[in-house]
């Protein structure tokens, strides 16, 4: 059985068309726009410009917050019952888990890189409650990770 030539294509043009190689374009019949065979086009690894990959980033720190919140807030709770939850700051878990970073960040960023940066930024986030700022963090992260899902849910829809 032999093969057709598409049309538009001159006999030379369709044995082109049908030799096996990596890709293979023809013309199609309507809108005469040039249509990669689907084949081909399945071989190919499809690009991404990345998108998918950090969602799946920010998605991972969100969670990793969400989980840090969580112990926080059982630190807070076993030091000094339910009532502390709320009250007990970064700083202090941070101090008492490695003291000697504490240090060294602080005078690292004093030192080398912008002294105003330490005295009213991180430290008043270092005097928040641990588990509020990983709460949020967590929260900032996850909806990063699903604005896209969020922004075509909410989308207006177009009427025609």
């Amino acid at each position: 059985m032999q093969r057709r030539a598409p049309v538009g294509c001159d006999q030379a043009g369709a044995h082109a068309a049908l030799a096996p190689g990596p890709s293979k374009i023809t013309l199609a019949r309507r809108t005469q726009k040039p249509q990669v065979d689907m084949i081909a086009r399945r071989a190919r690894p499809r690009a991404r410009p990345g998108g998918h990959d950090l969602r799946y980033i920010l998605c991972a720190l969100g969670w990793i917050f969400a989980l840090a919140a969580l112990a926080a807030a059982g630190w807070a709770a076993a030091l000094g019952g339910p009532a502390d939850i709320l009250t007990r700051p970064l700083g202090e878990l941070w101090f008492r888990l490695h003291p000697g970073s504490l240090n060294l960040s602080q005078a690292v960023i004093e030192r080398y890189i912008w002294p105003p940066l330490w005295d009213p930024a991180i430290s008043s986030v270092l005097l928040s409650p641990a588990a509020l700022v990983f709460a949020v963090l967590a929260m900032a992260f996850i909806l990063a990770c699903s604005f896209r899902r969020l922004r075509a849910r909410f989308a207006p829809t177009r009427s025609r």
